[in-house]
């Protein structure tokens, strides 16, 4: 099965990303401070993408060759009978504690949680996203809300992973559902869901218009307005497209074509979007090493254990 979201129904075409970029430049060029950025993300293109966290065209390149790489890697992983999971976690945050939004960070806290938790039960690909959650109710400020949506493989169940996430993910105030574990039904559909093509506000409210049931709480999103894309953009700092994925596992199985485009076999080598970062981590200055483990799988596919090191997927695959 071959994992290409571009056949995703209501998969983001180029002419929706030229779109969301033109309002992203034009927010962004009402205040000087961002006037560098607005140029980064109006001249980006496929000979010389920008890789700004706000731009629409490198978001699809990044999702487009993410999901088919690791789409692959996860297919091998249920054909051996493991379990493949849908995880949401909401970051236990709040206005307070989200005035910078700095993603390596982030993704560090969860691979260290992962791992106390998990140790190398869990293989695990996704991406972070973040949403300007607000309350129709003034019950909280509102706040840009980092969050994680996670493909994990395991021979645990559902449950057994939900207990152990809930001890790091508390419900609070504010977030009532912070741990979400579902078995994936259809893979190209939850990859695709793990790398978010756009930032949006999601609102919450009282949803009173349901037939047949009590009033409940609801939420609904919409594209981010003018002031709230600078001000993201403001916390976001210097974060890349390529800083939005996370990988954990302290050794994967990967098809060697997976292998190279996921870490470029040359020091500087360009990876997918011909950019200088590879498509799961920063390339440049970081090594790999491999050794062949296994051949003549069923499908003849050379496969190869694989151990990367440094700033790569330090906040992913090894510590």
């Amino acid at each position: 099965m071959s994992i290409d979201i571009e056949k995703q129904k209501n998969f983001e075409t180029k002419s929706d990303c030229e779109g969301r970029n033109r309002t992203v430049v034009v927010a962004l060029r009402k205040e000087a401070a961002f006037a560098g950025s607005a140029q980064q993300i109006e001249t980006c293109s496929a000979d010389s993408p920008c890789s700004h966290l706000l731009c629409s065209k490198c978001k699809r390149e990044l999702r487009a060759s993410h999901v088919a790489a690791a789409g692959r890697l996860f297919k091998k992983l249920r054909q051996s009978g493991q379990n493949l999971y849908a995880i949401t976690l909401l970051e236990p945050l709040d206005a307070s504690s989200t005035k910078q939004i700095n993603l390596r960070r982030l993704k560090n806290t969860l691979w260290q949680r992962l791992n106390r938790l998990f140790g190398q039960e869990l293989v695990v690909f996704g991406g972070l996203d973040i949403a300007f959650n607000t309350d129709a109710g003034n019950a909280w400020k509102p706040f840009f809300h980092p969050h994680w949506h996670l493909i994990a493989a395991s021979d645990l169940d559902a449950g057994e992973i939900r207990e152990r996430l809930k001890q790091v993910y508390p419900v609070t105030a504010i977030i009532k559902r912070p741990v979400r574990v579902a078995k994936v039904q259809r893979l190209r559909r939850s990859m695709s869901y793990t790398l978010s093509p756009y930032f949006s506000r999601r609102t919450r409210f009282l949803n009173t218009q349901r037939k047949g049931r009590s009033p409940f709480q609801d939420s609904k999103e919409f594209p981010l307005k003018g002031a709230e894309i600078r001000n993201l953009a403001q916390r976001l700092g210097q974060a890349k497209t390529t800083d939005m994925p996370f990988l954990y596992g302290c050794r994967k199985v990967m098809a060697v074509n997976d292998v190279k485009r996921i870490i470029p076999s040359k020091k500087g080598e360009r990876g997918p979007m011909n950019t200088q970062n590879s498509t799961l981590g920063n390339t440049t200055g970081n090594t790999a090493q491999t050794r062949m483990s296994q051949s003549g799988q069923k499908n003849n596919t050379r496969l190869i254990t694989v151990r990367c090191t440094g700033d790569a997927i330090k906040n992913g695959e090894t510590k």
